[in-house]
């Protein structure tokens, strides 16, 4: 039986390179701490969005509270991130989830992020809040 679609894009090793690219960028960031919150034993029932939700709410406890901050973090995280595609989704997730109030800081980020997979889910939130002001964003590979 072929591997499920959940256990490709986002296997315990994927998770593991995702926690090293944080940890590069933030030598203070807790990743076994992030490892066992993510991985804990509900992990293999959730399924691939959830999976990537559950990283992307998981960082916020372990990230500077300051969302300027811990965004910057994560813009460094994901150049050191060695996967693109479906997994590098979570940068742009955590940025939807905690980024509507810092557009300055949130649109490049999000520009930045759809370059390693998409950012197609996270910048929904976005143009339902200002469809006008997001779409005025250049959105290519420029950022």
């Amino acid at each position: 039986m072929p591997e499920a679609l959940k256990d490709t894009l986002f296997s315990r090793a994927i998770v593991h390179n995702f926690a090293a690219s944080i940890s590069s960028a933030d030598p203070a960031f807790e990743r076994s701490t992030y490892l066992e919150s993510v991985l804990d034993s509900g992990w293999g029932a959730l399924e691939l969005k959830a999976r990537m939700r559950r990283m992307a709410l998981c960082l916020k406890p372990l990230l500077p509270q300051d969302y300027t901050s811990a965004l910057q973090i994560l813009r460094r995280a994901a150049e050191y991130f060695p996967q693109s595609g479906f997994a590098s989704m979570v940068f742009g997730d955590f940025t939807a989830l905690y980024g509507l109030e810092d557009w300055d800081a949130s649109l490049p980020a999000l520009a930045q992020f759809t370059c390693l997979g998409s950012a197609e889910y996270a910048v929904r939130p976005f143009i339902l809040r200002d469809q006008a002001r997001t779409l005025r964003r250049t959105w290519s590979a420029s950022v």
